[in-house]
């Protein structure tokens, strides 16, 4: 494993060393995932030559810290992370501490830690907890420690490093909408809080995107690294809610990076938003959506009592390149979506989710179900036909008896998705062929009244 780590390690290093320098100021990038890349220069001195150094840390991943001093290589590193009642009682081993039980104090020498042993003063070996330990204060590791050794061309005031953090700090992405009667307002923002944190003056980067994710368990844990001896010279980097200005983004490799125009102070339990962009304009399309009966894959079964599927109202949102909305990438996120009512006052009438959106692609946002609209759904013919072991084709028959209550009139979308060979083999409304896998039909509905669709499928498996 050492060498495993010593490998990633002297990679890490070799790739930084094509890096423009950066500049010496704590800067972090906060991914969605939970994970921080932190860049840190810590205030010590370090003169020429080989040094070692005890830092303060984040819980992190010790095979991930690569140095940004110009001309300053790490050799060697210890982590220490912040100890439990375990951790302590490694440390002791070998040593004489006190145990605190209800009747009395006693002192005893930790012999062995797995399987437990201990050693009292007269002599004899206990295997279980004398009472409740009491650990000297050296023992204990209140906070996680990196001794680093390093080797300097010459001599540098502070030490810049990189490394990642895990559950340390975190944001979201959420979106509001707010429909009038014609267009809709967009806004975004990113959430931003810290669970550990807590930096002054600090540069904050998001980052949206699927990056890969390797972590296994251990990652974090207690871990020595040397590096001296490596095939590498000298490393040399060349290297409460409080509202803040919009980010600048940008794309760095396939993800796209949110830049924070100011430095932000991070404290644990307090959150931070950040306004994406400023709100933008745009049309807007409501559908009403009732999903079909067929199975994705696999056998066509035979239905037994009406089916009453919901009506989901579904909001379209264009987002046309060459607009300010359009030509931006969305995060991953929440969108909620607001409308006023005969008052003017604003009301929530939905919430959907999102994932990563490219630029120029539109939203279609699940809002929920339709109050007014219900649907009834029952397969009045089924057939089976077949023709050998490996092959079964069903001939099926389904009339959709679609019920409006409101006073305006509404279009359903039904909806028949199947993956492989089928067809709509005849129907009361016109089947249209939106892809391999999807059929719609269009139903109008009155206002007050309803619509019946009817049609035949033929499904071979």
């Amino acid at each position: 494993m050492i060498r495993s780590i010593r490998h990633c390690l002297g990679a890490a290093i070799l790739v930084l060393t094509a890096l423009p320098a950066a500049a010496q100021e704590t800067s972090l990038t906060i991914f969605q995932d939970g994970r921080v890349l932190v860049r840190r220069t810590f205030p010590v001195q370090v003169p020429a030559g080989r040094s070692s150094h005890t830092l303060a840390v984040e819980p992190l991943d010790p095979a991930s810290v690569v140095s940004l001093s110009p001309g300053v290589r790490i050799e060697g590193m210890r982590y220490r992370p912040a100890g439990d009642d375990a951790a302590a009682l490694r440390a002791a081993l070998g040593k004489t501490i006190r145990f605190v039980s209800e009747k009395d104090t006693v002192s005893a020498t930790v012999v062995s830690v797995d399987p437990p042993q201990y050693r009292m003063t007269d002599g004899s070996i206990v295997f279980s907890l004398p009472g409740r330990a009491e650990f000297p204060a050296e023992l204990v590791t209140s906070r996680p420690r990196l001794d680093v050794d390093v080797a300097a061309a010459r001599a540098v005031r502070g030490l810049g490093l990189s490394y990642l953090t895990r559950g340390t700090a975190s944001w979201r992405a959420g979106y509001q909408v707010v429909l009038g009667p014609k267009n809709a307002t967009v806004q975004g923002y990113a959430v931003i809080g810290s669970a550990t944190f807590d930096l002054a003056d600090v540069r904050v980067q998001l980052l949206a995107g699927n990056v890969a994710d390797v972590y296994t368990p251990g990652s974090f844990e207690a871990a020595s690294i040397t590096t001296r001896g490596a095939a590498a010279e000298f490393g040399n980097a060349q290297s409460g809610l409080m509202a803040l200005k919009a980010p600048s983004e940008a794309s760095v490799g396939d993800a796209h990076i949110y830049s924070l125009p100011e430095a932000v102070d991070l404290q644990p339990g307090r959150g931070s938003v950040v306004a994406l962009f400023e709100p933008a304009t745009t049309t807007y399309e409501r559908r009403y959506v009732l999903g079909g009966s067929l199975p994705w894959v696999g056998p066509v079964q035979q239905l037994g009592d009406d089916e009453e599927p919901p009506v989901t109202v579904q909001y379209l949102v264009p987002r046309k390149r060459g607009t300010e909305l359009g030509d931006r990438p969305l995060p991953r996120g929440v969108v909620q979506l607001f409308r006023n009512d005969d008052a003017g006052r604003l009301q929530l009438i939905g919430a959907a989710s999102i994932d990563h959106t490219p630029a120029g692609q539109p939203l279609e946002l699940d809002a929920g179900t339709a109050f007014d609209l219900t649907a009834k759904r029952v397969q009045t013919e089924y057939r089976l036909e077949r023709r050998g072991p490996a092959s079964t084709t069903s001939y099926s028959d389904y009339r959709v008896t679609i019920t409006n209550a409101s006073d305006s009139a509404a279009t359903v979308e039904v909806r028949e998705r199947r993956r492989g060979d089928w067809e709509v083999l005849s129907s009361s409304r016109a089947a249209d062929r939106v892809s391999s896998t999807m059929v719609r039909f269009s139903v109008p509905v009155p206002a007050g009244g309803e619509a019946t669709l009817t049609y035949s499928i033929r499904a071979q498996w």
